[in-house]
């Protein structure tokens, strides 16, 4: 069995819904000279599959191209399953293995480039903060949006010191700071968003040194949930930084597109390998999508479910969302309905 056949025919399985590993032999059986799905399951997993389809996404990676002050959102996805099945996985917790990705997204890719650039692959447990400190991010290019899981310290004097643009959201209990000067009084902003505190400080306690200088801004949402972003960004206003991080939302939705509407969240393997593989071609399908769009206005998510909506409603298939095949057993009062893929999310 060849590895590019073996990336074509899962191309074509997320594209179909094909519902199993038996699905795609009967489908494909002939061009990937398989008969059984057990002969397709071990191919999955092999060292030689997944190397074929990190050298495809390498070749598409390069299309990835974000300007300065571009805004790209910065997170990891986990793709696991539940320890409870039969599964050739590393333990992330107690109760669930596999393994994930942390990777860049363009909120707004610009038409024939790709929006996703693929920083790390992860296996087994990992914290975002450990994964992104051997990252190397672009000195003087995009600004990344970071939720709270990317916060500290440390990393913040790495990304000052480098040059790096960014955006990350403090969390509350491990934060300490000290007032430089202000740049705006208390006020109430868009979407009823109370601003506290708008200026420049420095973090850390008394005892720390080097601490890092910058721009921070404390706010609370409309329900009653605290909002501590700092940033690099010394010139940009607090409005303008609450929406730049408003706009982190997008990698989110790029989640959901993946797993829920394309339909990574149904595995066709349980193997460390396989899933990588599984993954690898997942987000490959999506890039060839929004590569194919003729017109790409608006934000870069929007237009991959479209495309994706509009592809399966021409080859007849169901547009509805692609449940997780690893979840535990549903109670028979409850269990969720199926759901469309929306345009928003």
């Amino acid at each position: 069995m060849q590895p590019w056949t073996l990336v074509r025919a899962f191309l074509s399985a997320f594209t179909l819904h094909l519902p199993s590993t038996q699905a795609v032999v009967d489908r494909y059986g002939p061009e990937l000279k398989a008969s059984a799905r057990s002969t397709l399951s071990y191919a999955l997993r092999r060292a030689s599959s997944l190397e074929m389809v990190k050298r495809m996404w390498s070749a598409l990676e390069t299309l990835f191209r974000a300007g300065e002050e571009a805004l790209v959102a910065l997170d990891s996805m986990p793709v696991t399953l539940p320890s409870t099945r039969r599964h050739g996985c590393r333990p992330i917790n107690s109760y669930a293995v596999g393994g994930g990705v942390l990777w860049a997204f363009l909120i707004n890719a610009a038409r024939g480039t790709c929006p996703v650039q693929i920083l790390r692959t992860i296996v087994g447990p990992w914290h975002d903060t450990q994964v992104v400190a051997q990252v190397k991010l672009t000195p003087r290019g995009p600004v990344y949006l970071m939720d709270r899981g990317f916060w500290s310290i440390e990393l913040i004097r790495a990304w000052l010191k480098a040059k790096v643009r960014f955006i990350v959201r403090v969390t509350r209990e491990s934060f300490v700071y000290h007032a430089v000067r202000l740049c705006g009084k208390p006020r109430t902003v868009a979407r009823g968003i109370r601003v506290e505190f708008d200026g420049v400080a420095v973090l850390g306690g008394q005892t720390r040194k080097n601490k890092p200088l910058v721009r921070l801004v404390i706010a609370y949402l409309a329900s009653g949930e605290d909002l501590i972003l700092a940033s690099d960004r010394m010139n940009w206003s607090a409005e303008r930084l609450l929406e730049a991080y408003r706009q982190r939302w997008q990698i989110e939705r790029f989640h959901f597109a993946l797993k829920e509407c394309l339909g990574l969240a149904h595995l066709y393997s349980f193997q460390e390998n396989g899933l990588l593989f599984l993954l690898q071609v997942a987000v490959l399908l999506a890039t060839l999508l929004l590569l194919g769009e003729v017109s790409t206005r608006g934000l870069t998510v929007d237009i991959l479910l479209a495309a994706l909506t509009n592809l399966r409603a021409t080859l007849g298939v169901p547009t509805t969302a692609w449940r997780s095949n690893t979840a535990k057993p549903m109670k028979k009062s409850g269990g969720r309905k199926r759901q469309s893929c929306p345009k928003n999310h």
